[in-house]
């Protein structure tokens, strides 16, 4: 199950980006790279990363330029 920070491509189309909401069990907001939030139906997203994943990858960016 997709949650909340997931990063998604699109199954049947060009793009993908980040959950940013779910609206119900089958349409999820997934917010692209330009800030656009794009309202996808959840069987149409493949999840390339979880939220977890995502965290610990933004925050060892920040050790770095820190």
């Amino acid at each position: 199950m997709a949650k909340v920070g997931d990063r998604v491509r699109f199954l049947n189309s060009v793009g993908g980006g980040i959950i940013s909401k779910i609206i119900n069990k089958e349409l999820v907001t997934v917010t692209d790279e330009d800030g656009f939030d794009v309202p996808t139906l959840l069987r149409e997203c493949v999840v390339i990363e979880s939220a977890e994943e995502n965290l610990r990858v933004k925050q060892k960016k920040e050790e770095k330029s820190a």
